[in-house]
């Protein structure tokens, strides 16, 4: 076999069972991909002060360059759904799905918004229409929204060492050393600002939900450390 091929054919092997082995890469990224969905769905256009028709336009962008973020963090992930680690795999495949809901919502949205401005009079005519579509899309984003807030603790799933049992024989230890598990805090605070320190709140926003889950898990001193004695 050609020498080049050879090498290239050893870095594939061993960038995949890098990926397959790495709990703590594949939280990592989680984390910086989860974060980097928060930022984009953060901020709105302030529509309050515009013509109508400047506002549908720029809400109709935000939601665009919103699905392009969310759609490029689900490729930051396709790697980890082909993990032969089955915990990893379950939770980037579970992940990838909500953002893809997310990403169809705001495709509808930009639909709606599409439809209105082609026919402002739709509103009027269509009144009840245009309501059914409006709740609609409501209730589908705040499915996708749950989803990808449940898939979120399956990372922590994917943390957990079922090798290596308390004495009672339940889950006590992690897959991460203490020098990684630091590590993913300064990544939480990194992504999602001090605020995340406080863990979720019943005013927390939904963006923020993941970030605060993952830090009430990884801050628990109820789960050892995977070098710990």
């Amino acid at each position: 076999m050609n020498r080049v091929l050879f090498g290239l054919l050893l870095l594939s092997l061993s960038a995949s069972q890098a990926i397959a082995g790495a709990p703590f890469d594949y939280a990592r990224d989680a984390v910086r991909s989860l974060a980097a969905v928060k930022d984009a769905t953060s901020g709105t256009p302030n529509i309050a002060t515009m013509e109508p028709t400047e506002g549908l336009r720029a809400l109709m962008r935000a939601c665009v360059l919103q699905r392009t973020a969310i759609e490029a963090e689900g490729r930051r992930l396709e790697p980890y759904a082909a993990s032969t680690d089955k915990k990893i795999a379950e939770s980037a495949g579970l992940i990838i799905q909500a953002y893809a809901l997310i990403a169809a919502n705001l495709t509808a949205a930009v639909a709606n918004m599409e439809s209105l401005l082609n026919n402002p009079n739709r509103v009027l005519s269509e009144p009840g229409t245009a309501s059914r579509e409006n709740y609609e899309l409501e209730a589908r984003s705040q499915q996708a929204w749950t989803l990808l807030i449940k898939a979120t603790a399956t990372i922590a799933f994917a943390l957990y060492d079922e090798q290596r049992l308390g004495p009672d024989g339940k889950l006590q230890r992690l897959r991460i050393t203490k020098t990684e598990r630091e590590a993913l805090k300064a990544e939480l605070v990194k992504g999602y600002g001090r605020a995340v320190t406080r863990g979720s709140t019943k005013d927390s926003r939904q963006n923020m939900v993941p970030g605060e889950m993952l830090w009430g898990f990884v801050t628990n001193p109820k789960w050892l450390d995977a070098d710990a004695k």
